[in-house]
């Protein structure tokens, strides 16, 4: 009985045993399900992390291709900064340059403005004595009565080039100025452009012009063409040496069949190409320095001239006149060609032109009026007629 019991008890034991060890098993079977959903997790974060790692490196590969970029502008800020601070050094040494400059330019302009001043103070003194000066050499000579004239406007308003009261006509005119396309500036002069050098400002060019209309005045003695001297009709030549603008041959375009233009300052010759430009089929302009022979920079009118051409030589060239017609081939002008040359430019051109011209057995006289040029170094002849024209 005893073992019995003991049996029983012990199968009791062992049933609630397995009763807690099937509660054990349950319990450890949804355990391992949930460690089954977390290892899944797991599985998940663990494809994610690798996925974010590859990213990550490949982002830190970017940082570093950044980095070794910011490292290359860096080192380039860096020496540039180090330029900019040579440059500023420079800058400031400049500046200080500058400003010693400036200071010594204000003080150039001030002696400047001094010296204008007593500048204008002497050349109002010179401009009596030579007033005097001329009153006093024609004194005792023999007088025309246009001399006494111009002699009589000397004594009330002093020396000028040109002693004519009529002049002040020509002051403070008004002209109108106009630019093309190109920045170039000109005036339309009796229908055409005339054009003048860039470097010109506005109102070098009113003060020019006005000039010009006042040399050419029918009772200018510096007017090539007037009621005595009248231009050819038409079909003829013409050399305009020392062509400066080129206004006279401008104004008679519509009668002449060819023209030179010489003129050896490369400012006109610009501007005489541009004034010209409608008739470059038959103008040409030659921007060398006429002369007694031909050479890179120089041209003799013998080498431009045909046989037997009726033209008209009109000669301004500050002095050279001789030289340029010395250079002239007078076989091959016809007898009904016409010459202007200018004679002022020396105190005696009238006597040494003369002289040439009839020595070519060339018919000349002076045109009618007076120029009073200033010559300086103490010249004594002080009343000087203008220039030659030759007959037909």
């Amino acid at each position: 009985m005893k073992i019995f019991h003991k049996f029983n008890r012990l199968r009791h034991t062992v049933s609630e045993h397995s009763q807690r060890i099937e509660e054990l098993y349950g319990i450890v079977s949804e355990k391992h399900e949930m460690i089954e959903a977390d290892r899944q997790r797991i599985y998940e974060l663990y494809r994610l992390a690798s996925e974010k790692h590859e990213m990550i490196v490949a982002e830190r590969q970017k940082i570093a291709e950044l980095y070794q970029l910011i490292s290359e502008k860096h080192e380039m800020i860096v020496a540039n900064c180090q330029k900019i601070s040579e440059l500023y050094s420079l800058v400031s040494e400049k500046h200080e340059m500058i400003a010693a400059d400036r200071q010594k330019i204000e003080h150039l302009y001030y002696l400047a403005s001094e010296k204008h001043e007593m500048i204008l103070s002497v050349r109002q003194d010179l401009n009596v004595l030579m007033k005097y000066a001329v009153l006093y050499y024609w004194q005792d000579r023999k007088q025309t009565k246009e001399l006494s004239s111009v002699l009589e406007w000397v004594k009330s308003n002093g020396i000028a080039m040109y002693p004519y009261s009529w002049t002040a006509e020509y002051a403070n005119r008004e002209v109108d100025l106009l630019k093309d396309e190109t920045g170039w500036q000109y005036i339309v002069h009796n229908g055409k452009n005339l054009y003048f050098p860039k470097d010109f400002d506005e109102g070098r060019i009113k003060k020019y012009y006005s000039f010009l209309l006042m040399e050419q005045d029918h009772r200018s003695p510096h007017c090539y063409f007037s009621k005595k001297y009248k231009v050819m009709e038409d079909d003829f030549i013409w050399y305009d040496v020392g062509a400066a603008e080129g206004i006279m041959m401008l104004d008679h375009m519509d009668q002449i069949k060819r023209g030179y233009l010489i003129e050896c300052e490369h400012a006109w010759a610009e501007a005489l190409r541009r004034t010209f430009a409608p008739y470059r089929d038959r103008v040409r302009v030659i921007e060398k320095a006429a002369d007694s022979f031909t050479d890179e920079s120089h041209v003799a009118l013998k080498d431009l001239m045909d046989l037997h051409e009726k033209c008209l030589i009109k000669v301004d060239v500050e002095g050279n006149e001789e030289k340029v017609l010395r250079g002239i081939d007078w076989k091959r002008v016809m007898p009904e060609s016409k010459v202007i040359v200018c004679a002022y430019h020396h105190q005696e051109d009238e006597k040494v032109l003369g002289e040439y011209l009839t020595r070519q057995k060339i018919v000349y006289e002076m045109s009618d009026g007076y120029i009073l040029p200033d010559w300086g170094g103490g010249n004594s002849r002080t009343i000087f007629q203008k220039g030659f024209v030759s007959r037909d």
